[in-house]
């Protein structure tokens, strides 16, 4: 009688182990925004505020979005891959749109001029919250490359391979 108990218990445990994991997968299982997806659309604030900019602000063009902050590391380590990028393919129709995620503005337009960020910069009033949620990323630096029409060409690449990417898309 005992051994059937336990094997019971153990029936139900290894039903609810496998139930609640499969659980699990399908809420992790969210779709990710893949290639040949129209990018989502937000619009935040410039860095002089003098007007919102969003990527419906560079139809035509190829755009990469650069999610940082001015407290993040690795989002300062690839600044120097953006700048070669922006050097080389800006006449070709390519554009960057930093969107901060610094939820302090001082120090996000300190580490805009310090770092010679001549691009379009936007800070995310909301610490990053809502593009977080409609791009679909959890950490920073987060890319995302569109081209002219407004379509994702690649997503969660690293800086070191915006160069190759670039050479693939503008021709």
């Amino acid at each position: 009688m005992k051994l059937k108990t336990i094997l019971t218990i153990l029936t139900v445990l290894i039903i609810i182990a496998v139930s609640t994991s499969t659980a699990n997968a399908k809420s992790m299982n969210t779709s990710s925004i893949t290639s040949s997806t129209t990018a989502p659309l937000f619009s935040y604030p410039s860095i002089d505020s003098k007007k919102m900019i969003g990527p419906q602000n560079f139809k035509g063009d190829y755009l990469l979005i650069d999610f940082w902050a001015s407290w993040c590391p690795p989002c300062h380590a690839a600044i120097p891959f953006l700048k070669s990028a922006y050097e080389k393919y800006n006449q070709k129709g390519f554009e960057i749109l930093g969107v901060s995620i610094d939820k302090d503005e001082t120090k996000w337009i300190k580490a805009v001029k310090s770092k010679q960020l001549n691009w379009s910069n936007v800070r995310a009033d909301d610490g990053g919250a809502k593009v977080a949620s409609l791009f679909q990323f959890a950490s920073i630096p987060h890319f995302v490359l569109i081209d002219k029409t407004g379509e994702i060409v690649a997503e969660g690449f690293s800086a070191s391979e915006l160069e190759g990417l670039l050479q693939k898309t503008i021709k």
